[in-house]
């Protein structure tokens, strides 16, 4: 399940894309994230979009070096993936920042109106937004100070606006994946942090 850049304009800037099913008829055989893009050197709809490949030893770094998550759309509502994700995180040692306008606790911790609310920069933004929201949320990026190192869009979330605001910011992007399996397969349930 490889990481995706797209490359459409020639910039090396524009970030990477994490997408989860090869295009249909594809004749590399593939199986990657989101249902348009192949890694596959010789595919046809990699030619087509532009996008490189980074290998599953870069999103482990990035996995392995992130220290501070914000969950946005975060609450502690049992049985909900937002809440099952979120107490994952925690017990895998990372600093977890719930991220939600309403609500002013989430696990026992403060839970932050907004990204810019943060009382420091984050390495990883996992969203359990709607992904009308999507954009929004990475519309706030470039008015931060600090930049995540991954803008990360859980299971059933993509957004092709995100990747177009997040051009140029150096902020890597996974869509339709979610991060407590990704994280499981790529480390194991061992806790690193």
């Amino acid at each position: 399940m490889p990481v995706f850049r797209r490359t459409g304009n020639g910039s090396q800037n524009a970030p990477r894309l994490f997408q989860n099913v090869c295009r249909p008829g594809c004749s590399a055989g593939f199986r990657v994230f989101h249902a348009s893009f192949c890694a596959a050197p010789l595919c046809r709809a990699r030619q087509e979009t532009g996008f490189l490949m980074l290998d599953h030893t870069a999103l482990r770094t990035i996995l392995q070096n992130a220290r501070r998550i914000a969950v946005l759309g975060a609450k502690d509502k049992p049985g909900q993936p937002v809440d099952t994700v979120g107490r994952y995180l925690l017990h895998q040692g990372y600093i977890v920042y719930p991220v939600h306008p309403a609500r002013k606790t989430v696990w026992g911790l403060a839970a932050f109106p907004d990204l810019a609310a943060l009382p420091e920069p984050v390495d990883v933004i996992d969203v359990f937004r709607a992904p009308p929201h999507c954009p929004g949320h990475a519309r706030e990026i470039p008015a931060l100070p600090w930049r995540p190192k991954l803008f990360w869009m859980q299971l059933g979330i993509s957004s092709p606006e995100v990747s177009e605001i997040l051009a140029g910011t150096g902020v890597e992007i996974v869509e339709n994946a979610c991060l407590m399996v990704e994280h499981a397969r790529l480390l194991g349930n061992a806790q690193q942090h």
